[in-house]
């Protein structure tokens, strides 16, 4: 009778523990996701403002009428190689720069779609000669 109760307060035990690493690791896991969105959106707001300067986009929509929409999505490449294991372990412990300046260091690329006045495009950041992500392409996407 007293090894039942023992092993059913162990089993209990274990599962709260099993229950708490998942929660930390889920909040560890949404706050490196919204660090990382804090990122992204400097890069859509640098994007806008490339867009609202942009002379073709002036030619083409007028100056003041132009409306740009991002869609929420983002694609990205990060410099260097991860191997199996280092993805693995990411999943549990995310590492997300301290600094927006260690995150840009750390990407080679970074696309968004957008619609300017409902038309589709797709904005492109890539590195530059002096190592910044900046726009090396607005691109008109069919639907």
């Amino acid at each position: 009778m007293r090894n039942k109760r023992l092993l059913f307060i162990l089993l209990g035990f274990l599962i709260v523990c099993l229950i708490g690493g998942g929660i930390f690791f889920a909040l560890q896991g949404i706050s490196a996701a919204n660090k990382k969105r804090e990122y992204f959106d400097v890069y859509r707001a640098q994007a806008e403002e490339y867009i609202q300067a942009s002379p073709e986009i002036i030619a083409q929509y007028g100056e003041d009428n132009i409306s740009v929409t991002f869609d929420g999505s983002v694609t990205y490449s990060e410099s260097g190689e991860k191997g199996f294991l280092d993805r693995y372990i990411e999943v549990f412990k995310p590492n997300v720069p301290d600094t927006l300046e260690e995150f840009s260091e750390g990407m080679d690329m970074i696309k968004f779609k957008l619609e300017i006045n409902g038309d589709a495009y797709e904005i492109i950041f890539e590195k530059n000669e002096g190592g910044d992500l900046a726009v090396s392409d607005l691109i008109a996407v069919a639907d």
